[in-house]
């Protein structure tokens, strides 16, 4: 989880304070980056909800069997 906050931060980052360079990153017809970039963040869109669900499930999990 830890990782994809980092990248996802990071590329927050850059849109944010270099948008000239997010926008040549992700020009398609120019740039190769644009096409890791998108499959890097498909793959978010896919991975951080499954994510979030098993560590929420296993800190809810961790509190019951304390309690």
């Amino acid at each position: 989880m830890m990782l994809w906050w980092v990248i996802l931060f990071s590329l927050s980052m850059l849109t944010r304070y270099e948008p000239d360079a997010w926008k040549r990153a992700i020009d398609v017809n120019t740039a190769a980056t644009a096409v890791v970039v998108e499959a890097l963040l498909d793959a978010a869109l896919d991975a951080i909800p499954d994510i979030i669900e098993r560590v929420l499930s296993e800190v809810s999990g961790a509190g019951m069997q304390d309690g």
